[in-house]
């Protein structure tokens, strides 16, 4: 009988790292690992901690094992461990990877990194900008891993990767390491954040964010973009694993906030103050408006820039934030012209003869996209729209998904709801489409993937060709989570 594969655990870090990354004093801790003796529920007597700002150094250590391990760290935390969690890798991968802890009990939680081949492999253990109280390391015998089945249903995420990029590191390849984990664990298609206000990008038209637009945080996207192109480093990541990747623009992103990167304080916004969006009352609101050339000229310039980058199309953003127009001076100028009719005058929302007038602006801001797209050599790439399910609310809030369809201009509608219910009746949207173009539903957003299983049957069964999980760069952190969302690749088949 052949001899049971052994898990190896090793559960004394001071037996495997260097003296001097280490300290009793837990008054003098800072730049090293608190060794706090007597914590019961431990492997053995002894956890090493650090916290935030503590600067601890990186452990490193070669276990001397041979052959393919799941490699595993097992650490306390408290009830609702947020800012816990430590980032995991060997010596031959190319980033390390943040495993964070899914229980939100108080509990010794063992978080898997995945398959490694440990031959002449070290271990690195860092928890920058984490709190840490590491017990154990463990190396459980595994097979190497197998291929993916190919997809049966598309995975997409949609990455809002600023809001989470102190996730990532180390600072040179975190956009790369973010398409990586998103591979491994499945997607086949990505939507990268690319424009919300500020360009997240090295733009010549737009404002590029910097760190003083990302509210002074120590660890933000404006400073990876002092070092390099981030976009850039994800598309290349990203065709290199053979996934798709489109620059998603949160185009109406603007708020009343007087400083942060969601400001109308770009010099195009400061530039452009009276092209933007009216109430009925005529106060100005601080998004601009699409009723105005000018501002859909500057957007399919931002939108070309990102083109530029390599991307196989654009995701534009419906959903953050509506009404995509409101009573904007161009257009209540034109319906009085046209109809006699003042709709600052009218009942409520106003009737839909004025709801569809006022909609053209969004819909003029697709074909002006569409037309730089067919005449810059982007033709044959796709434009995605990210909106509500609901018909009625989409024409209340600016958009006219008939005359989208009409004209050709959307080949996916990426459909959402803000409260993430356990289900959406997609058969008004599906009738509005009628198969002009494809339907796409987010089934996940920061909760778990047996309801995102349920939802996205649901969706499939009611005419979805994929679905899609917001925020996917915080999902994929967690490492259950990131193991199990690939069987939404098979939601629908005979497989899932």
């Amino acid at each position: 009988m052949a001899a049971a594969r052994r898990t190896h655990v090793f559960d004394n870090a001071l037996d495997w790292a260097t003296p001097d990354a280490f300290t009793e004093d837990p008054h003098h801790r800072a730049g090293k690992w608190l060794i706090e003796r007597g914590r019961y529920g431990a492997s053995s007597d002894t956890v090493v901690s650090t916290g935030v700002d503590r600067e601890a150094p990186e452990l490193t250590f070669a276990p001397g094992l041979t052959g393919w391990h799941d490699v595993r760290v097992r650490l306390y935390h408290p009830a609702r461990p947020e800012g816990y969690g430590v980032h995991v890798g060997t010596d031959k991968d190319r980033a390390l990877r943040l495993l964070r802890p899914e229980l939100t009990s108080e509990a010794f939680e063992t978080l898997s990194l995945g398959p490694r081949d440990m031959t002449d492999a070290k271990v690195r253990i860092d928890a920058s900008y984490r709190n840490c109280v590491l017990d154990s390391v463990e190396f459980a015998p595994c097979d190497p891993p197998k291929p993916m089945r190919p997809a049966e249903s598309e995975l997409c995420g949609i990455l809002d990767f600023p809001c989470v990029v102190d996730d990532y590191r180390p600072l040179e390849q975190c956009a790369a390491e973010c398409v990586r984990v998103h591979a491994e664990a499945g997607f086949t298609r990505l939507f990268w954040r690319a424009f919300g206000v500020c360009c997240e990008y090295p733009s010549k038209i737009g404002q590029t964010r910097t760190p003083e637009w990302d509210d002074n945080r120590r660890m933000c996207i404006g400073r990876l973009l002092e070092k390099y192109d981030v976009l850039r480093a994800a598309t290349e990541e990203a065709h290199a694993r053979n996934l798709e990747i489109l620059g998603w623009m949160r185009i109406n992103n603007e708020f009343s906030s007087p400083s942060g990167h969601f400001s109308a304080t770009t010099p195009f916004h400061l530039a452009h103050r009276d092209m933007r969006q009216l109430t009925r009352e005529g106060r100005r609101r601080p998004r601009l408006s699409f009723a105005y050339p000018e501002v859909r000229e500057y957007l399919c310039g931002i939108g070309r820039e990102i083109l530029d980058r390599g991307v196989d199309g654009l995701l534009v953003d419906a959903l953050r934030h509506p009404p995509m127009v409101m009573f904007d001076q161009p257009l209540v100028d034109g319906f009085v012209r046209e109809t006699g009719q003042d709709p600052r005058k009218m009942c409520g929302d106003g009737t839909e003869e004025w709801l569809r007038y006022r909609a053209t602006a969004f819909t003029s801001l697709l074909a002006d996209l569409r037309a730089m797209m067919d005449s810059s050599g982007y033709g044959n790439m796709p434009i995605y729209v990210r909106a509500m399910p609901e018909p009625w609310r989409l024409l209340r809030d600016g958009c006219d998904v008939d005359a989208w369809m009409r004209a050709e201009l959307v080949h996916t509608i990426v459909a959402e709801s803000h409260l993430h219910p356990a289900h959406l009746d997609l058969g008004p949207l599906c009738d509005l489409i009628s198969g002009r173009a494809r339907l796409m539903v987010t089934v996940m957003s920061c909760s778990g993937v047996d309801a995102a299983l349920a939802m996205a049957r649901k969706a499939r069964e009611q005419g979805a060709v994929g679905t899609a999980v917001y925020e996917s760069d915080f999902a994929v952190t967690f490492p259950s989570c990131r193991d199990r969302l690939r069987e939404l690749r098979w939601v629908g088949s005979d497989g899932g």
